[in-house]
């Protein structure tokens, strides 16, 4: 992207009339999927923190589970049950507040995305072809 950018720059010191409208729309259109790219390498980083949380909150679960089936069968066990019940009731409240936040970076996402589309789309319509297909990409 930054080639293209750079490439466009020396272009557009130059260019007049429509070919400066042109040039223009290919920059918004570059800047807008570089935004769209950062948020979703974000969201994307986000997603794998809180798949981490979640693998916590299943062993926190886990570790839960076998612990009333050593109660069940009388098996000694000098530890306090309630401190399992608290671990996993900790990781169930961060968990739950980590996908909220990560459906709001999921929002934000798509808005970045939708922006690009659209800028996408103005820039292919100024010079008369389709902005669907994967070479537009």
């Amino acid at each position: 992207l930054e080639q293209r950018r750079q490439q466009l720059g020396l272009e557009l010191s130059g260019a007049g009339g429509q070919k400066k409208a042109r040039l223009e729309a290919e920059l918004d259109m570059l800047d807008a999927k570089e935004r769209y790219l950062g948020a979703k390498g974000e969201f994307l980083e986000r997603s794998l923190e809180v798949a981490d949380k979640e693998v916590m909150l299943a062993r926190a679960q886990f570790e839960l589970a076998k612990l009333k089936l050593v109660k069940k069968h009388s098996i000694a066990f000098d530890g306090d049950e309630q401190d399992f019940v608290e671990q996993v009731e900790d990781w169930k409240h961060t968990v739950e507040e980590e996908r909220r936040d990560l459906q709001q970076m999921e929002a934000e996402l798509k808005l970045e995305e939708k922006k690009w589309l659209e800028a996408k789309k103005r820039f292919y319509s100024s010079v008369g072809e389709s902005s669907k297909g994967w070479w537009t990409e």
